[in-house]
């Protein structure tokens, strides 16, 4: 899949979902941001490539882009409100602290940094609540993967 008006690739590795304590409104916005970002900034050609999966008790869901990355200086800043990079593209500053405050409202964690090789990784933790007698939660084939 090629994004559009952009030269860049987006490859999709679904897995049967986790269910997650967040509603789908919140996650849809996270993502959205994480795939706004990661289009945006990657540069043509560039490839993003989001996968999901869980690993023991939560649901894991990584956005991750081989463009330029984010200059090591700039990590520590990239969710404090109205933070924009040196990048001339428009923004208001605010989605990335916007996406980290849904996910930590949540029980969660989104994790910024490098990508190794190159680019930047997104990672969204959010808690998989545990079902009683069976463990952590799985959502059944065809699921949405999210709890309302």
């Amino acid at each position: 899949m090629v994004a559009a008006g952009h030269a860049q690739r987006l490859r999709l590795d679904p897995v049967e979902g986790p269910d997650a304590s967040v509603p789908r409104e919140d996650l849809e916005q996270v993502l959205d941001v994480l795939l706004d970002n990661a289009t945006r900034y990657a540069g043509e050609g560039a490839t993003v490539v989001v996968t999901a999966q869980v690993r023991g008790d939560e649901a894991v869901v990584r956005v991750e882009d081989d463009g330029p990355g984010v200059p090591d200086d700039d990590w520590d800043r990239v969710t404090e409100r109205f933070w924009r990079g040196s990048s001339a593209e428009p923004g208001s500053g605010l989605g990335l602290s916007i996406a980290a405050a849904l996910t930590a409202a949540r029980g969660g964690e989104l994790r910024l940094g490098p990508r190794p090789g190159g680019g930047t990784l997104a990672e969204v933790r959010l808690p998989v609540p545990e079902r009683p007698g069976i463990g952590p939660s799985v959502a059944p084939p065809g699921g949405s993967g999210v709890s309302p």
